[in-house]
């Protein structure tokens, strides 16, 4: 098999969507293959996206189009990790004054859809079983 891509992204979750979407605005010309595991309909966890993530949301040329969405709005989150103790993060002091509960499918196909917009492929189902350096390079 040929390879006719510039950059291969491991990964279509929201980070991998997000890095490809980045990395279209710094070069459009790039070729870039993203390869996710799933097809984007097994549930996940959903989470809250924190009222900062407005700003990549909006560098990324996304923002409008999440807001018609219209993912619950979110107010505050109560976490833990590692420990029993509950750590409060408050979102109305912040400048955005909220965030927003996540319906993680529809997100994450959100994302995806904004990849195959901005000109990059995306296999689904797929996974990478091997990668190695060729002896000239690349």
């Amino acid at each position: 098999m040929k390879w006719t891509h510039d950059i291969v992204v491991v990964g279509g979750g929201p980070a991998g969507c997000a890095f490809t979407l980045a990395l279209r605005q710094w070069n459009p010309e790039l070729r870039i293959l993203v390869l996710e595991r799933s097809d984007y309909q097994a549930p996940r966890v959903g989470e809250t996206l924190p009222p900062q993530c407005r700003v990549l949301l909006e560098r990324l040329g996304v923002w409008d189009d999440f807001l018609e969405e219209e993912h619950l709005p979110a107010y505050g989150a109560l976490s833990s990790w590692g420990t029993e103790a509950a750590t409060a993060q408050e979102f109305m002091t912040t400048v955005q004054r909220n965030g927003w509960h996540l319906d993680r499918i529809r997100f994450d196909k959100f994302m995806a859809g904004k990849v195959l917009e901005c000109g990059a492929e995306l296999w689904q189902n797929t996974t990478q079983a091997n990668i190695s350096r060729l002896p000239q390079g690349g």
